[in-house]
């Protein structure tokens, strides 16, 4: 049918080294998918504690350093 294709020492027709190198392009794309999604997943968690740390340390100032009690504004005599 077609020529033989030598591979590291195996021979294959055209037709079987197409299959092999879809199969490689299949996996290595497959492969990166799944770094990238690992990847993604690891910064999501990363920043989700960075943002709860955030909060904790801001709810933590708000606690230390309260707000003064103001008593609302006295009426001035002069205006009514």
């Amino acid at each position: 049918m077609g020529e033989r294709v030598e591979l590291y020492g195996v021979g294959l027709t055209q037709v079987e080294y197409l299959f092999v190198l879809c199969v490689a392009f299949f996996l290595a794309v497959l492969i990166g998918g799944l770094m990238k999604m690992h990847i993604n997943t690891r910064k999501g968690v990363l920043s989700e504690r960075m943002l709860r740390r955030l909060r904790y340390q801001l709810i933590h100032r708000m606690l230390r350093f309260p707000k003064p009690y103001s008593a609302p504004p006295a009426r001035v005599s002069w205006w009514r």
